[in-house]
């Protein structure tokens, strides 16, 4: 067998990260920056999270979903503009999926020695670098969108940009990913793992196979509210939510019409 032909067959089937998750989360100053900080961990330790890449991009939409409900403009102000809503929103992501990322020290950097837990025993992460790389994904989700979608909506920041410095500009962000490949010789045939640093470095793993495959997995944007929603089949065109107004209409209409015959039927009787 061929290496292309070897590759198309056996790809990645999971990625995977470190995470902590907690029962609450709440808002600190720390030398003097906003941070979440994670209060009663749960299990008392970092657990592996695993997602199957075929079957699910339900963490990269609700990041992207996330962004969209945040304040806008934040980026480089995030401290002084980020309302309580903001927080709220963020915590609430928190309790559901677990600790996005873990920041350092007062320099944002995992790898500073003068870090909130060797400091003080904490485990959360700085706001304003949580914002960045939030931003990071959603801008470059408007780049694919531009890209394969062809987006050209007043909603998309690059609209007016050539489909090739899009296509430039999303190679360039692709290429900061955070991920190391793991081999599994102990099933046949072996699989490979794509070990993440955090949860943001899972969602951009994933917009990376959305940018270069049109395989699952798969996010699209819903023709309806334009919002981003993970597809269950390539022939989706709406989200979940949507789709359900539109069924429970077809439902209402289809119980009209059957009681506006059975309604005649009795007249003419």
């Amino acid at each position: 067998m061929k290496p292309e032909s070897f590759i198309a067959n056996y790809p990645a089937q999971t990625f995977s990260c470190l995470a902590s998750r907690f029962k609450s989360y709440k808002v600190e100053e720390i030398d003097g920056h906003l941070y979440i900080v994670g209060a009663g961990l749960i299990d008392d330790k970092q657990k592996t999270f695993i997602v199957d890449k075929a079957n699910s991009t339900e963490m990269l939409v609700a990041l992207l979903n996330l962004y969209e409900q945040l304040t806008p403009d934040l980026r480089g102000h995030v401290d002084e503009r980020i309302t309580n809503v903001d927080e709220a929103l963020i915590m609430d992501w928190c309790i559901r999926y677990g600790t996005p990322m873990e920041s350092g020290g007062s320099d944002g950097s995992p790898a500073d020695e003068d870090s909130i837990w060797r400091r003080y025993g904490k485990v959360g992460f700085r706001i304003a670098d949580f914002y960045a790389r939030l931003y990071d994904l959603y801008d470059s989700y408007m780049l694919w969108r531009r890209v394969s979608c062809n987006d050209t909506s007043k909603a998309n920041v690059h609209a007016d940009r050539t489909i090739e410095a899009c296509k430039e500009s999303l190679h360039i962000r692709m290429l900061t990913m955070d991920v190391r490949l793991r081999p599994n010789f102990e099933c046949y045939p072996p699989t490979i793992t794509y070990e993440c640093g955090d949860y943001m470095a899972v969602a951009k793993a994933h917009m990376f196979f959305l940018c270069v495959s049109s395989d699952a997995p798969y996010v699209g944007v819903c023709e309806v509210c334009g919002k981003p929603f993970a597809k269950m089949r390539k022939n989706n065109t709406q989200c979940s939510l949507c789709q359900r107004t539109k069924s429970q209409r077809s439902r209402k209409g289809k119980r009209i019409a059957e009681q506006a015959l059975k309604d005649a039927e009795e007249r003419t009787d």
